[in-house]
Formats: C-alpha cells, sequence, structure tokens
C-alpha cells in the first residue's frame, strides 16, 4: 500500500498513540502489528508502548518485537517511531500520563492493549481532524468475543460495550 505523501520539513509526528499495558503480553503484541500495517506515513506517527508493571515479560517482548522490525540501511520514511516505557505505579492514569510525557505529536491518541486498528484508522482519522477541525475524535468499537458472548448479556446492552 502507498504511504501518505508527508511534508519533509515537518520534523514532530501528527500522532501520539499511546498504548497503556498490564501482563497482556499477546494482546499489545497484536496491537502493535495493526499499528505496523497502518497506512498512513510513519513519519506522522509515533506509538509510545507504556509497560505498567507487568510480570509476564511484556516489556521485554515488545522491545524484541519493535527491535526486529528495525533494519539499518532503511529510509526514514520506512521505519516506524515506537518507544518502549515502564511505569511502575500501578494504575491506568499513571500510564497514560507517563505516555503524554513522553509524546512529541500534536494530538495524543489512547489506545486499549487489546485494539485491533483497521490499517486505514490513522489515515482516516487525520482526515477527520483536517476536515473538522475537531478538538477531539472517537472511534467506533468493534467487540471481539474470544469466548462465547455471557448468556446474561443481550444484544441490547451490547452498544454499552462497543
Amino acid at each position: 500500500m502507498d504511504k501518505l505523501w508527508v511534508d519533509e520539513k515537518k520534523t514532530s509526528p501528527r500522532f501520539s498513540i499511546i498504548l497503556c499495558t498490564y501482563n497482556r503480553c499477546n494482546l499489545v503484541l497484536s496491537a502493535l502489528a495493526s499499528l505496523r500495517r497502518q497506512t498512513l506515513a510513519y513519519q506522522q506517527f509515533e506509538v509510545i508502548v507504556i509497560d505498567n508493571g507487568s510480570t509476564d515479560g511484556t516489556l521485554s517482548a515488545v522491545r524484541t518485537y519493535v527491535s526486529a522490525g528495525a533494519q539499518s540501511g532503511r529510509k526514514s520514511e520506512e521505519t516506524w517511531q515506537v518507544k518502549c516505557l515502564a511505569e511502575p505505579q500501578n494504575g491506568l492514569a499513571h500510564a497514560r500520563h507517563t505516555g503524554l510525557l513522553a509524546a512529541t505529536g500534536e494530538i495524543a491518541v489512547f489506545l486499549d492493549d487489546d485494539t485491533l486498528a483497521d490499517p486505514y484508522f490513522l489515515e482516516r482519522l487525520l482526515q477527520a481532524y483536517d476536515e473538522t477541525g475537531a478538538d477531539a475524535i472517537g472511534g467506533r468499537v468493534e467487540l471481539r468475543w474470544e469466548a462465547p458472548c455471557p448468556h446474561w448479556l443481550t444484544d441490547d446492552l451490547l452498544d454499552m460495550l462497543g
């Protein structure tokens, strides 16, 4: 897929994707893989992974995944920007605060560690910001069940989850 054209003079990314996780190694790796497949040019976004005190090797696995994709000799526009940080004080608010402090993008985008982003997610998000001038934009959530839906969760309650 073609990447969107980027103005070479722009030094900071448009989006800082802040992805907080705690003991969900496989989920966060899947989320990262979906971000790596974005159609938006890599210079337009950075990914900041905050490990919030995991004990399952999440931070090490994320760093291994990110470094495996970093090949020398690649042009900067072919390399995605990922920071892997640890926040030992438990709690999503602490993890997100650490992510915001590390962010260099114009717009912070918070994603959960079980999110699988559509390949066009960031491209469409950028388009929405550019076309509307909005201060904040939310996205659609589609539920993915890895086990049968609980019997008590009726269809009319699903809108509260996604």
